[in-house]
């Protein structure tokens, strides 16, 4: 099975999502990519919660594409 882009996983195991954020964003978002840590060391749970933080990034940046 092949892991999600949005996923990554530290040295001490512990789960993260993280995206780029495209240039057309980028005033709007701090920085180049977003990290935030999921905070548990189960793959499973990880994909759950990576895909939410995915559905809300992307529903936050068609809103700023629409101009709200």
């Amino acid at each position: 099975m092949t892991q999600p882009t949005y996923l990554w996983k530290n040295n001490r195991g512990i789960y993260f999502f993280r995206a780029r954020i495209p240039k057309q964003f980028s005033d709007y978002f701090t920085g180049a990519e977003i990290k935030k840590s999921l905070q548990t060391d189960s793959y499973r749970l990880a994909v759950k919660l990576a895909r939410v933080y995915r559905v809300k990034l992307d529903e936050e940046m068609s809103k700023l594409a629409k101009g709200g």
